[in-house]
């Protein structure tokens, strides 16, 4: 789930105090991955979580997915871009963004990210999503 990957990125970075903390505060829901403790949990969540690592791409990734699904995708839309910008061929982030265009109704821009991840093929996890999601596009 999203909150196992904003703590596996904050251990990763050597910020252990500060994942533990989130996963202290984390619903046990959350904890075991199994779910995740409502939308405004995983809110808070990421928010602090950018809080205490900012400029972090995973996290400003997942922070600005959750946007998306709320509703706020101008601030959505502003920091999956930003990920993108500081982690560019990051396939997850580029269609983290696509996805996000397309609920934002930005269809050509999520043409091109998408496009941009097609030509990668099989190389990236989530090709078959994308060759869909082009064809859904046409």
């Amino acid at each position: 789930g999203a909150t196992m990957g904003l703590i596996r990125t904050l251990m990763q970075m050597g910020k252990a105090e500060q994942a533990r903390d989130i996963a202290a505060h984390a619903p046990e829901s959350v904890r075991k991955d199994k779910g995740w403790g409502g939308i405004e949990k995983m809110l808070e969540l990421a928010e602090k979580a950018n809080q205490l690592a900012p400029e972090q791409p995973a996290i400003m990734d997942t922070l600005g997915g959750i946007l998306v699904d709320k509703g706020e995708l101008e601030r959505g839309l502003e920091l999956i871009a930003k990920a993108k910008t500081l982690q560019p061929h990051d396939p997850r982030i580029r269609f983290s963004l696509a996805t996000a265009l397309m609920k934002a109704g930005k269809k050509a821009e999520a043409k091109k990210e998408l496009e941009e991840l097609a030509a990668q093929g099989e190389k990236i996890p989530m090709h078959a999503e994308v060759n869909e999601l082009l064809k859904n596009l046409k």
